[in-house]
């Protein structure tokens, strides 16, 4: 069920004006038109204030703490320069989109991403079922991979991700081609429920992908940190793939580049604690960034599901029963979560 659809008509939206906000939802959403994710005034000030405030401030002479003036002009220019009729039509073509915005604060928003690195999006355009961000993090299985696969690449991920979404895991994708296409394809043919972080606004997605796209928000959950009728920003890919691993409890890379934005991403994962499984490649193909990934020791080498399926399962024991619960060895039995 969509949460917080965006209310109002297209006329509603044209009284929108950057003096008069009080509503912390389209405070935020103003911010993400406005200032590009990681930026760091913009973080910080959010760690302590609303986005309510946050803009107040921005629109103020007051001086902000610990930010040196000459930062503090650069950052409330952005401000002074951004294009409010588009902000505007941002708001309308986000209601003619059907798009749901959430929040943090909200109840399905995902609490982890608060922890996301190097800073938490302001808020996530959705289609979809958001109650499935509630379920446990261990659930998801974040698919990372070129959109260029081989022949092998392609089944792997298509056969492994049929297989994890029958046992009610789900998969967890950046919208695109290749690889992550094919895992959330996968998923819809078995009656799963993926999700999918587009790198671009809901309401322009590629021709090509519109099929797949209306399937996922008729099934699965579509969500994205662009603002509807705003370009994305040409770092979206990369984070998208943030927003992926940071909502998954597993990571798991099939055929990329050593240079591609799967590598940064699986390894901010394993950072921060998360389980990285690679699928070794063929070392004839250019796709060797999961070998490199094994090599490093970023990431365990997977074969097949049931390598993940041993370790999900730990992980959801120890999430339902705590680390005093925490099994002695590798289980091999398949979680069973509801879907």
């Amino acid at each position: 069920m969509l949460q917080h659809r965006q209310e109002g008509t297209p006329d509603m939206a044209e009284s929108f004006s950057f003096e008069n906000i009080s509503d912390e939802r389209i405070a935020r959403q103003v911010l993400a038109c406005v200032v590009p994710p990681e930026d760091e005034i913009t973080g910080d000030l959010l760690r302590k204030h609303s986005a309510v405030e946050t803009i107040r401030l921005a629109l103020s002479d007051e001086p902000l703490p610990r930010v040196d003036r000459a930062k503090t002009l650069l950052w409330r220019r952005r401000f002074d320069i951004a294009d409010r009729d588009e902000i505007r039509e941002s708001f309308i073509r986000g209601v003619e989109a059907g798009c749901g915005v959430l929040i943090p604060g909200d109840k399905d928003w995902p609490t982890v991403l608060s922890e996301v690195e190097p800073s938490p999006p302001y808020a996530l355009w959705a289609k979809g079922d958001t109650s499935l961000l509630r379920l446990r993090t261990p659930g998801r299985i974040a698919f990372l991979g070129t959109d260029t696969p081989s022949e092998y690449g392609t089944w792997w991920a298509s056969t492994v991700a049929d297989e994890l979404s029958g046992e009610g895991l789900h998969v967890v994708a950046v919208g695109g081609k290749g690889i992550p296409a094919d895992a959330v394809q996968a998923a819809l043919d078995g009656g799963g429920k993926p999700l999918v972080i587009a790198p671009h606004p809901l309401d322009a997605p590629d021709d090509e992908l519109l099929p797949m796209y209306e399937a996922i928000s008729e099934q699965g959950l579509l969500l994205s940190e662009c603002p509807p009728g705003i370009a994305p920003r040409r770092d979206a890919v990369e984070k998208s793939h943030r927003i992926a691993t940071g909502i998954s409890g597993t990571t798991l890379v099939v055929e990329t580049s050593d240079d591609a934005a799967p590598m940064a991403a699986a390894r901010r994962a394993h950072a921060v604690g998360a389980d990285v499984f690679a699928v070794p490649g063929d070392v004839r193909r250019e796709h060797l960034g999961a070998n490199t990934l094994i090599a490093e020791q970023t990431a365990d080498l997977v074969s097949d599901a049931e390598d993940i399926f041993g370790i999900v399962h730990i992980k959801i024991n120890i999430d339902l029963f705590g680390p005093e619960r925490r099994p002695t060895e590798r289980s091999t039995a398949r979680p069973v979560l509801s879907r």
